[in-house]
């Protein structure tokens, strides 16, 4: 009887969202808008919400390919109560598909809350997807948890693949546009985020997996001073393989090449894929991309994503990562950073026929050495030969499945995440964690050992029609109390405590502390308890290998 009352709940919130009702008449400097009245999935608590509401200019045209532009004021009311159409993508991760989803017509922006006259914290929500995928909707990533610890949430669209991150590596395109989306986002958020109940002086952001890193990178921009408080970083981190691309112009190039653009110009090249349809731009980025992991290293970075720019006034980041967070160069807000403990499970389910393709590992061991850590080749050959004796016993590499999770993890997520810490808490507060908690909700058929790639993710949001357990909701109502107790305060577990939280203090890595020699983290599992060093063996191995072989300032790490 619970489990009928719980989905019934989940299907009322599902069609309330749809907005059988009228939400106050909001009033910003763009105009009126109107959004639909709601009830949140637990609590039944009641909200408001505007959905669909421009921030920027089409990025069609001589757009395409360029910063976005905040959109003009509109006439009359706006509608506000449905969710706009998400960016241009043709399937998470690389795809063999050619079936286009989405539009260039997408830079819309979302606001949830419980009290539009209000003066509350606000979480500003950044999806991941590889920044190929992905999408800001209700239906996605439904935010009525959140809304229960009374805070304003925010979410928003940004260009993805060839529409957000093309670039020459020079003036001509500099690229990292997906990125200037969100800047442009928080800036509208700075701006009007008053008028719907939500305190602009009090803004956290928070992501997952490429949504993660671009928090992160947000973080280390000049662009962004001001515009948040604290951040969240999930399953993502500027200083992971998968975070930055060195081959963009080659990139830009080939996919010109494919569609007959022969060209060594980079203004020709652009003003040229500027005319070309977008679902044809699509599946020709997708053809370059997928041949570019087939031809290059699966583990380093992606073949379109975020760059190094060069200098000028409107770039994101121009820098090295590593550099500006072992300096202090960012935003020295407290953080909250952390993993899952099985990030990579979905590598022991490898298909047979997908084994071929990591033949190139065993040929040439180079691939197998972290991709930032030196452009030196002899170093790279010791480098991946060590790895390959540390993981792979020097076996193929797809011998054994568990292994290669085991390596796909640490070198992917575990080891950049933990210098991240490392190297922010420095200079700031970092809440460190790792999700282990393996519940009903998350998995229901239980089909990994571990808590896979954005399994956490559904102790967050409202996701699926999967019945949660009672443990489940103990897990997520500590989890979001966590989460919005750091957006309100700035610590996960302030003094006085709520009852969800059991007594639990959170200990930061702080400047006063060693993180480099001992880090903190909180153990996310059916108990939540504080530990040091996860995943110790694995880092020693890559202190070490760093130590010996590397080539400081990194890029990635």
């Amino acid at each position: 009887m619970k489990k009928l009352q719980f989905f019934v709940i989940f299907a009322l919130s599902s069609t309330l969202i749809r907005g059988q009702e009228t939400a106050p008449l909001i009033t910003i400097s763009d105009g009126e808008l109107i959004g639909s009245v709601n009830y949140t999935y637990h609590e039944k608590v009641l909200y408001y919400a505007y959905r669909g509401i421009p921030f920027a200019k089409k990025p069609i045209g001589d757009l395409r390919f360029a910063s976005p532009v905040k959109n003009d004021p509109w006439t009359g009311t706006l509608d506000a109560t449905k969710d706009k159409v998400a960016c241009t993508q043709i399937g998470l991760f690389y795809s063999s598909s050619t079936n286009v989803t989405g539009s260039e017509d997408c830079l819309y922006i979302n606001v949830y809350s419980t009290n539009v006259t209000g003066n509350l914290p606000v979480m500003v929500w950044i999806y991941g997807g590889t920044l190929l995928g992905g999408s800001s909707d209700y239906q996605t990533y439904g935010p009525d948890y959140f809304l229960e610890k009374g805070v304003v949430y925010v979410s928003f669209n940004y260009r993805l693949g060839i529409f957000g991150f093309l670039s020459t590596e020079d003036l001509t395109a500099p690229g990292n546009w997906g990125l200037k989306d969100q800047v442009l986002a928080l800036n509208w958020v700075n701006q009007n985020i008053k008028s719907f109940g939500g305190d602009p002086n009090q803004v956290t952001i928070f992501g997952q997996s490429a949504g993660g890193y671009s928090v992160s990178y947000l973080a280390l921009s000049n662009l962004t001073t001001g515009l948040f408080k604290g951040a969240i970083l999930e399953s993502g981190s500027s200083l992971m393989p998968v975070a930055h691309t060195t081959n963009a112009r080659v990139t830009a190039f080939s996919v010109g090449l494919s569609l007959g653009i022969y060209t060594l110009s980079s203004k020709t090249l652009v003003q040229k894929l500027r005319q070309v349809d977008y679902k044809t731009l699509k599946i020709a980025e997708s053809n370059v991309s997928n041949t570019y992991v087939l031809l290059n290293n699966f583990f380093g970075g992606t073949a379109m994503g975020v760059v190094t720019e060069p200098v000028h006034p409107g770039a994101i980041i121009t820098k090295k990562n590593w550099e500006l967070l072992s300096t202090g160069k960012f935003h020295r807000v407290p953080l909250i950073v952390g993993f899952t403990s099985n990030e990579t499970a979905i590598l022991a389910s490898l298909p047979e026929q997908l084994s071929p393709l990591f033949i190139k590992y065993d040929i040439d061991v180079t691939l197998l050495a972290p991709s930032g850590l030196t452009q030196n080749y002899i170093k790279k050959v010791r480098a991946g030969a060590e790895v390959k004796n540390y993981f792979f016993d020097n076996f193929n590499i797809t011998r054994d499945p568990k292994r290669l999770v085991q390596f796909g993890n640490v070198n992917q997520f575990v080891r950049p995440i933990r210098e991240t810490v490392v190297q922010c808490s420095k200079f700031t507060n970092v809440y460190f964690y790792e999700f282990a908690y393996k519940g009903h909700v998350g998995d229901p058929n239980n089909t990994t050992l571990g808590v896979f790639h954005a399994e956490d993710l559904k102790y967050e949001f409202i996701m699926s029609d999967v019945t949660p357990t009672p443990a489940d909701m103990k897990t997520i109502q500590k989890v979001v109390t966590l989460w919005t107790n750091f957006a309100k305060t700035g610590n996960p577990t302030p003094s006085p405590q709520s009852d969800v939280l059991e007594g639990l203090i959170w200990e930061p890595n702080d400047p006063s502390s060693n993180a480099a020699a001992t880090v903190k983290y909180l153990n996310i599992d059916t108990n939540f308890s504080m530990k040091t060093n996860p995943f110790q063996e694995d880092w020693i191995f890559y202190e070490n290998l760093y130590n010996t072989l590397g080539d400081p300032p990194y890029i990635t790490y």
